[in-house]
């Protein structure tokens, strides 16, 4: 609380007379930079200015509370982030803007997935599933619900059918749209389920993801993804490749 109090101190301070000459389109990029670079007080910063900006539109008002919901969670502020979901949520039911509402019924099944409260995911995905039947959803919506439907059914229902269904739907439209991030998401789901029922593709998996995640310099999610190799090569008794796959993961954590 004491950290959030001087973030905002220090954005009252020091930035009120600059944020009105600096364009939207700069100011989200200095704030998904640090983001990126998880410098997460940073990034709030400079969404706050972006959410003050006197020439921000309903679109991208809708888009920085969802960035905003999403800092707050890596930092683990749930509050906060539960606050700006549903701020996303109210502004794009008010506005009638049926792919943002659908995008944030996404962030909601994995906001809740991550906290293992699995019920209140559930009742997200209804309301996904009652806008899909009822418009037309991007191909890039619905690859990411099936991501985090195939995240859900793993670890909700333990279902490795229902995973790798979904997972593959979500490859088959990412591989349309050519989305790199999202295939890497579906390759790294896909090889989780394998490690899971001990199946040797389950590598060729993960390595498809890593190699993705190590082009675009995404640290955060190589973690994650060796994180599942090191896991892979301990259960095959391979110790030493499991060592030194967690020595590489270590060394990338020190980076964010």
């Amino acid at each position: 609380m004491l950290r959030r109090l001087l973030m905002c101190l220090v954005f009252l301070i020091l930035v009120p007379q600059t944020h009105a000459h600096q364009s939207i389109i700069e100011l989200s990029a200095k704030a998904n930079n640090f983001l990126n670079d998880s410098q997460f007080d940073s990034a709030l910063v400079y969404f706050e200015k972006v959410k003050q900006h006197p020439k921000i539109t309903d679109q991208q008002l809708g888009e920085v509370y969802l960035k905003m919901a999403q800092t707050n969670k890596l930092m683990e502020e749930y509050k906060y982030a539960l606050f700006y979901l549903n701020k996303a949520e109210t502004h794009n039911k008010t506005l009638y803007k049926i792919e943002e509402l659908a995008k944030v019924y996404v962030y909601f099944v994995e906001f809740y997935r991550s906290l293992a409260k699995y019920e209140k995911a559930e009742k997200y995905i209804a309301l996904f599933e009652d806008l899909q039947q009822k418009h037309n959803l991007s191909p890039q919506v619905l690859a990411h619900y099936y991501n985090r439907r195939a995240a859900l059914a793993m670890e909700a229902h333990a279902d490795v059918k229902e995973v790798i269904a979904f997972s593959r739907k979500a490859l088959d439209l990412a591989n349309e749209m050519q989305d790199k991030e999202l295939q890497a998401i579906s390759f790294n789901e896909i090889g989780f389920v394998y490690l899971n029922i001990q199946n040797p593709e389950a590598l060729s998996y993960f390595q498809k993801a890593l190699d993705i995640w190590r082009d675009q310099g995404n640290h955060r999610s190589m973690v994650t993804v060796l994180e599942n190799i090191a896991r892979l090569h301990f259960n095959n008794g391979a110790y030493t490749k499991a060592l030194q796959t967690c020595d590489e993961a270590l060394l990338l954590c020190k980076t964010f």
